[in-house]
């Protein structure tokens, strides 16, 4: 095997962003799961037989669900998510009608106060991609919160949002995602501007960063970034994880982010994709929640990117695409960080920012030989932990060993699997010990 490490991660190619966004029709049945993020599932405010028009609320909670069709809710039925659990699904026939919610658009957004914004972002349902995906009001929130309080006083010891990165380049390099909606704003970047002023007056935070990767040059993002004087962050497309959360957020502060019991946006730093700042435009702008995302869909070496309305199944998703048949692995996400399905009948969330279909012979299975102490996981682990000895505390269910030797500072990226010789499940082993001894935590 030959592997070109880089310090920080593994050399790898990357996927090319194409120059066209494809467009989906407008579905005639969605199913609109009632967990769009990693936080409790939303309820439903419809009922069986209720009409509903485009946009309107259907679901209310931390990451509320509207739907992107008109029709009748048929009800609800329940569907296998990627890990195993039983997530309801709330299924919507269209109707043909066009029936459509007449949004309530603000001309003048930056003189609202910023908890009425952030009360737009939250209504909106905006969540950031990913396998930890979170609201985008939940993350703006955990960013600001006071962080403990004087024991004389009382006194809340706030920290403010000293940075925020907006990330213009996919961190899994199967994904175009990112780069493709970055390549829609070479020529007007107004809406960016508008957004990030946005977040700003929300956050007060200290510093702005645009991620880019070295070969991208969006010529309106850039001027912009120089007449507002933010930095422009740029990192290695060829390095793996090098756009990841903690190491962008290193790079934009000048000081790793403390990630074993906390989210990077806990740290003072706010990272988020650029799809999900320009969402905060619809959201506190024109009214409009999220109906829909752009996302890629990977098989055999082409690479497509498309604007799919929420509640699609992954069969027609692959079927717009042009493919169709069966596949040897159906991943929600990118080869290296996305999670495996095991089936196309599952619809697209907010949380899902790609669909790789892989062919049988594509897929390697884990061998789970014994650990030879190459040292090849050390070499390649951009947290700069020792994946192996921690990987063998979890097998051996040493909890504690693990915890000690900083298993929570993984950051499941999965560069110690795809460089061991001996094919080791080290993620899926790092992530059956933190789920251990969190649940050591909770019963002891």
């Amino acid at each position: 095997m030959d592997i070109s490490f880089s310090g920080r991660g593994i050399r790898l190619s990357r996927a090319e962003a194409p120059d066209v966004v494809l467009g989906l029709p407008a579905p005639t049945k969605v199913r609109l799961p009632l967990r769009q993020s990693s936080s409790t599932p939303c309820v439903a405010v419809v009922e069986k037989g209720d009409e509903v028009k485009l946009g309107q609320l259907v679901a209310d909670g931390p990451a509320p669900v509207h739907t992107p069709i008109a029709g009748r809710v048929v009800g609800i039925e329940e569907l296998p998510a990627a890990d195993g659990s039983a997530v309801p699904v709330l299924v919507i026939e269209g109707d043909g009608s066009g029936g459509s919610v007449r949004y309530e658009a603000d001309g003048i957004p930056l003189k609202r106060d910023p908890e009425l914004l952030l009360e737009r972002i939250r209504q909106a349902g905006i969540v950031q991609a990913g396998r930890e995906s979170l609201p985008l009001a939940d993350m703006i929130e955990e960013a600001r919160s006071p962080r403990g309080h004087l024991a004389a006083t009382g006194a809340a010891l706030s920290r403010p949002v000293g940075h925020l990165v907006v990330r213009c380049l996919d961190v899994d390099p199967y994904l175009v995602n990112l780069a493709s909606v970055t390549a829609g704003l070479a020529k007007d970047a107004s809406e960016l501007d508008l957004a990030l002023q946005v977040l700003l007056h929300i956050t007060a935070a200290e510093q702005v960063h645009i991620v880019l990767g070295n070969g991208q040059q969006p010529a309106a993002v850039l001027a912009l970034a120089a007449e507002r004087d933010w930095s422009v962050l740029r990192v290695d497309e060829a390095v793996y994880p090098m756009a990841g959360d903690a190491l962008v957020a290193a790079g934009a502060s000048g000081a790793e982010p403390d990630v074993a019991w906390r989210r990077v946006d806990e740290s003072g730093t706010l990272v988020l994709d650029i799809d999900v700042v320009l969402q905060v435009v619809a959201a506190v702008r024109d009214g409009r929640p999220v109906l829909d995302r752009v996302i890629t869909v990977w098989r055999g070496g082409r690479v497509k990117a498309m604007r799919v309305p929420m509640g699609v199944s992954f069969a027609d998703i692959a079927k717009a695409a042009g493919h169709d048949g069966v596949y040897g692995k159906v991943i929600l996400g990118g080869p290296l960080q996305g999670l495996a399905h095991h089936t196309t009948d599952f619809p697209l969330t907010k949380s899902i920012p790609g669909l790789t279909l892989q062919e049988q012979k594509e897929v390697v299975h884990d061998r789970n030989e014994p650990c030879i102490s190459c040292g090849l996981c050390a070499m390649a682990c951009p947290m700069r932990l020792l994946p192996g000895m921690l990987s063998r505390y979890c097998e051996y269910g040493q909890w504690a060993d693990a915890e000690q030797a900083h298993l929570f500072t993984c950051i499941e990226c999965g560069c110690c699997a795809y460089v061991c010789p001996a094919g080791r499940s080290m993620v899926q082993l790092m992530v059956q010990g933190k789920n251990e001894v969190l649940a050591t935590r909770r019963t002891g």
